[in-house]
């Protein structure tokens, strides 16, 4: 659960995690930019009427929300830079990539809010483009926190834990439903967006984050991820910001 009975704002990491770990540890990398994010569109709903009730944070915006976003799947290993890709998998053989769609919608709208100059136009503006990747960013937030356990679950072949922690997120995902406000249920089929989410076991699968990678808003992605971008998000659905 999220927001006033939830995950809340977590303390910043305090350096035991390196590498990696610090994408997955709670209070980490993503944890900190989907926080950040979660401030930016709390304030700016706010700022237009529109009450984020359960799934806010408010508090202060830190600066650069859209840097923080983007550079919140990237990590040194032992090769060098690299990045992690974000999937669903039922047989850790084959992936889908909409968690990391959905970051990407996070980060499409983080872009579009900070470009907008302060002005009555920009509150209504950003918050047509905040409700949706507020509730990708809450859901987030706990989805990264399943992914390092389940990989250690399926490396000792326990599937019975790989079930729990499954069922933990469900139940986790369904907590946020119900604190999603009114407004936000109806203009949002979050039924469908829950299904989107729990279509199979998180995975993060980690790339080189070579000088031709591709980055969409400043967030690296995979060229499947690419792929399901230009084929699969309607323009509308990714604003006016620039894709490139």
């Amino acid at each position: 659960m999220f927001g006033r009975k939830g995950l809340g704002g977590l303390p910043p990491a305090q350096g035991t995690h390196c590498g990696v770990e610090s994408i997955h540890a709670p209070g980490g990398k993503i944890d900190r930019a989907m926080q950040a994010a979660i401030h930016l569109f709390s304030e700016v709903l706010t700022q237009a009427g529109c009450d984020p009730d359960g799934l806010a944070l408010h508090g202060p915006v830190p600066p650069g929300v859209a840097a923080m976003v983007a550079e919140c799947v990237t990590y040194e290993d032992a090769n060098g830079p690299a990045y992690l890709t974000l999937g669903l998998t039922h047989d850790f053989e084959t992936f889908s990539y909409q968690p990391h769609s959905f970051l990407l919608l996070v980060a499409n709208a983080v872009a579009i809010v900070e470009s907008l100059p302060d002005s009555a136009a920009r509150v209504e503006q950003a918050a047509a483009q905040c409700p949706l990747p507020l509730f990708h960013a809450c859901v987030l937030r706990q989805w990264i926190r399943h992914v390092r356990p389940t990989e250690q679950a399926l490396a000792s072949r326990d599937f019975e834990s790989m079930e729990r922690l499954l069922q933990a997120f469900v139940e986790g995902l369904a907590g946020t439903c119900r604190y999603a406000p009114d407004w936000m249920r109806a203009q949002l089929d979050l039924q469908r967006l829950a299904a989107d989410w729990c279509a199979g076991y998180p995975a993060a699968i980690g790339r080189p984050l070579r000088f031709d990678v591709q980055r969409i808003n400043g967030l690296p992605v995979s060229d499947s991820v690419a792929g399901m971008v230009a084929q699969h998000l309607p323009e509308q659905r990714m604003g006016r910001a620039a894709l490139g």
